[in-house]
């Protein structure tokens, strides 16, 4: 009887030093199984309580194995999904956490009155632009959510109304793709809730790209027959730990070779942080095919070779604040057509700062404007008289090339008209700015137009 108190207190003993003994002590740690950032102790800001209980629930040894135990015993013994970022729907689907309908009106008319200002841009340089919302799983297979959750979809009703009251020329791919999902599986039924599968990113694209066709008939519709498919197990929920087993559709387009990879002569361009970017050029002589300033959210991440290959040249850039810098990117590329993608759940002001977007300003053409009210400097072989301190720089394998000179006082806005191209310059702090592909056009030469 002593032997087996002894073995008890031992094993009581264990079970206490070794989650301390395993406890987490790295720097800027994450937990694969939550997706969520470990907290810190930072002793300048002050440590309370609540700090330390948080510090040492998140990395206390064996956390992770002890959240999932506590996953699967739920799933196996009640067939509840106990996560932070899942959840259980009918007929085995999974779906994001849900959440409370909510409709965040002043956002969606400040982000529509945006679009309308980007539009506006767009088209007074003879760019097509078009806005498309995705839809999230929970609008398209609405039927497969929890018992009793009453989803009343207000967020897409509102959208639609601000879309239409600004005027903007949208596609509306959640009506679209909730009929092709009555007949087809465009969203996986558990494996990466949060967005389509590659088959819905083939319909879901070339629903967009019957709207490009108006402008650009040269521009084919994707065909099943242009990719390899096949089907690829996924065995655990993406940045997750919790087991699934389903077969995932997985396209690869059968001319990759056709395809040329132009990020890395880009590789310095501005970009907020976290977010992805790629160029890439199409090899086709079939046609002369435009190129697109595509801003898309994270649904068009998971596999940007899949429709690159209709377009001429496609700059693929993760939207949020990056659509700020439209002119920036605009300078850059000199697209033919501007299309602007947004997720559902993801268009809100948590991604899409409301003050930014009210307070940002794109120049109107410089043809509309009175150029007597123009200050002009001419710039001839990298130099002029009124900008002592012009200043160019081009990193090594670097297709960008950044012009920049001080400036008098008052000036807001202008112009730089060079080799046949018109840009939009900065102006912060008295600073002229400008970034623009070097095989466009050689910025040494050109005319500057400032206005106050």
């Amino acid at each position: 009887m002593k032997k087996v108190n002894v073995f008890f207190l031992v094993l009581f003993a264990a079970c206490l030093a070794i989650p301390l003994v395993c406890f987490n002590f790295e720097k800027d740690s994450v937990s694969e199984i939550d997706n969520k950032v470990l907290a810190e102790l930072d002793a300048d800001q002050g440590i309370t309580l609540e700090d330390l209980t948080d510090y040492i629930n998140d990395r206390i040894g064996l956390r992770d194995e002890a959240l999932n135990a506590y996953q699967v015993l739920n799933d196996r013994l009640f067939y509840e999904m106990e996560h932070p970022t899942y959840c259980y729907g009918q007929d085995g689907y999974v779906f994001l956490k849900l959440e409370e309908n909510t409709v965040d009106e002043e956002f969606i008319a400040a982000f529509c009155e945006y679009l309308s200002r980007m539009q506006t841009y767009c088209r007074e340089r003879g760019v097509p632009f078009i806005y498309c919302v995705t839809p999230s799983k929970s609008t398209v297979y609405s039927q497969y959510l929890p018992e009793g959750y009453i989803y009343d979809n207000q967020f897409l009703a509102c959208l639609y109304e601000n879309l239409d009251r600004c005027g903007i020329n949208y596609v509306d791919n959640a009506a679209y793709l909730t009929e092709v999902a009555a007949r087809e599986q465009i969203f996986n039924k558990q494996y990466d809730a949060g967005h389509w599968n590659d088959l819905g990113e083939f319909y879901g694209m070339n629903h967009i790209l019957e709207e490009v066709r108006k402008y650009f008939p040269s521009v084919q519709l994707l065909e099943l027959s242009d990719y390899d498919i096949e089907q690829v197990e996924q065995t655990t929920l993406p940045v997750s730990q919790f087991a699934i087993s389903e077969e995932v559709p997985s396209f690869r387009y059968v001319n990759e070779d056709k395809l040329t990879d132009l990020t890395d002569a880009f590789g310095d361009i501005r970009l907020s942080r976290y977010h992805t970017f790629s160029v890439t050029q199409t090899d086709r002589e079939d046609a002369a095919l435009p190129t697109v300033l595509f801003f898309h959210g994270s649904y068009f991440n998971r596999n940007i070779g899949l429709f690159n290959f209709a377009f001429g040249q496609d700059c693929s850039v993760h939207n949020y604040l990056n659509v700020l810098d439209l002119d920036y990117y605009f300078n850059i590329f000199q697209p033919d057509c501007v299309i602007f993608e947004s997720a559902e759940y993801a268009t809100n002001s948590y991604y899409f700062d409301l003050y930014e977007m009210d307070e940002k300003t794109l120049n109107a053409p410089l043809e509309s404007c009175d150029l007597s009210l123009a200050d002009t400097v001419t710039i001839v072989d990298g130099a002029a008289e009124e900008l002592p301190d012009l200043y160019y720089e081009q990193g090594d394998g670097s297709r960008l090339v950044n012009m920049t000179a001080s400036l008098e006082e008052g000036y807001s806005f202008g112009y730089y008209v060079s080799g046949g191209y018109t840009y939009d310059v900065e102006i912060i702090a008295d600073v002229v700015s400008l970034t623009a592909d070097v095989q466009n056009s050689d910025l040494r030469n050109g005319t500057l137009y400032l206005f106050t």
